[in-house]
């Protein structure tokens, strides 16, 4: 279902026929693919035995391909026979584009470093002939509507599972400029892709010290003792507690008595006539992906409730994916799903909270407490009866002095981030149809 809606728009009007509509300017000519690169390669079409460790040698899944990005954050690895002969075919190279077959459908990749990495199951990979084709501006046109046009028009090709033919992946049909513009059209949608990637390593780093001064002053019990002395291993004074030794003089509480859950949803008297909506779906471990306008009469019904500085929301929904995200700043008419715990601290700076909130531990806890086995969820009252370790009100404010910057300008950096994919968004398809030309 996501990938007909994926495709939907596309299909009604942006076929191959239609990608140069600038009548101002010469068309390009249209080409297939195969007839620009230098080299196509399917998978090996069975599993490679993968190990428990990690090696030098990383398999990319489909799992791995999504919004134009190979991310291996998260793989597999096998070692060095296995990747030598599931690259005997071909090496993945950097520049090389990526394009899944099957499950998911039409999810484009783009290798930008090399690596000893090669190809799962279902996934074809191509290479740009540098003397026709800039290697960017082929990943760029595989992710323009007129090439998804072509991916989707094979959904509902399988009898369970909707699949491109092998065949059918070296005959998609792509504008070409002269290399020129392509080089040109690339280097501005490739600009801002690096200054999106340049923040997100940025706050991942942010994210990182943040993280590493909460385990170390909160969970090693290493902040810093009237001295300057770390205080645990300084002989600083511990007690037992339900979570275990604490340091003397803090306190276990439940999570409604130093915050509030789901205080504020839009009532008859709601200002705003027209929102900026925030779905589970747009959410993913702290990154806010989205955010879609609607006018209030016309809104998801789950379209309730309201957010505030500081406010920790958390999809209570399968909480295993992490869907949680810090509101910092945000515009008067943001409103998040009903699908979301709103958790507003009353009684600990947000930072404090939020990294609490965002503990291996604390997702344990959701993980237990969902109902359901197709559809878990995590009801309001379960958050509310969760432990939190609540510190002196002195090592709160040091911890908040620290901390609030870092998670500010990691607020920041996602902010114009999410600005510049929609510049992107909005560059690319008039880019690759032609209807935006640039100067060389």
């Amino acid at each position: 279902m996501a990938s007909e809606t994926k495709y939907k728009e596309d299909r009604t009007r942006l076929t191959p026929e239609k990608m140069n509509t600038n009548v101002n300017s010469k068309p390009w000519p249209v080409v297939e693919v195969q007839k620009v690169c230098d080299l196509i390669v399917d998978c090996v079409n069975k599993t490679a035995p993968t190990v428990d460790h990690i090696t030098p040698y990383k398999m990319i899944r489909t799992t791995n391909i999504r919004s134009g990005k190979a991310d291996l954050t998260v793989c597999r690895y096998v070692e060095a026979d296995t990747y030598e002969k599931w690259t005997r075919r071909a090496k993945v190279k950097a520049g090389d584009v990526l394009l899944t077959r099957e499950a998911p459908l039409g999810e484009v990749g783009y290798i930008s470093l090399d690596d000893t990495v090669f190809l799962g199951q279902r996934i074809m990979q191509y290479r740009a002939n540098p003397k026709v084709l800039d290697y960017r501006y082929l990943h760029y046109v595989f992710l323009s509507p007129a090439l998804r046009y072509q991916f989707g028009v094979h959904e509902g090709s399988g009898s369970v599972v909707s699949h491109i033919r092998v065949g059918d992946c070296y005959k998609f049909k792509i504008p070409l400029p002269p290399l020129k513009e392509q080089t040109v059209i690339a280097n501005i949608l490739g600009t801002l892709d690096d200054k999106i990637d340049l923040n997100n390593q940025m706050n991942s780093t942010l994210e990182q010290i943040a993280q590493t001064l909460f385990k170390r002053w909160f969970i090693d019990f290493e902040f810093p003792d009237e001295n300057e002395n770390p205080y645990k291993s300084s002989g600083g004074r511990m007690v037992d507690s339900e979570l275990g030794e604490i340091p003397e003089g803090w306190e276990v509480k439940k999570l409604e008595d130093i915050a509030a859950i789901n205080e504020g949803s839009i009532k008859k008297d709601y200002l705003y006539e027209e929102i900026l909506y925030v779905d589970i779906s747009s959410v993913d471990k702290g990154k806010l992906l989205e955010t879609t306008k609607y006018d209030i009469e016309k809104a998801p019904s789950r379209a309730r409730r309201i957010v505030k500085n500081g406010d920790i929301i958390w999809s209570m929904v399968r909480p295993n994916r992490r869907s949680f995200l810090l509101i910092l700043d945000p515009q008067k008419n943001l409103v998040v799903s009903t699908g979301f715990a709103v958790i507003s601290p009353k009684v600990v700076p947000y930072p404090y909270l939020y990294l609490w909130l965002t503990t291996d531990s604390f997702v344990s806890y959701l993980s237990l407490s969902a109902d359901g086995s197709a559809y878990p969820a995590v009801t309001a009252e379960r958050f509310k009866e969760a432990k939190v370790l609540v510190p002196k009100q002195t090592i709160l404010k040091e911890f908040d002095k620290i901390t609030s910057s870092l998670l500010i300008k990691k607020d920041l950096n996602s902010k114009e981030s999410l600005n510049l994919s929609k510049i992107r968004d909005f560059l690319l398809p008039k880019l690759m149809s032609g209807k935006i030309r640039v100067e060389c």
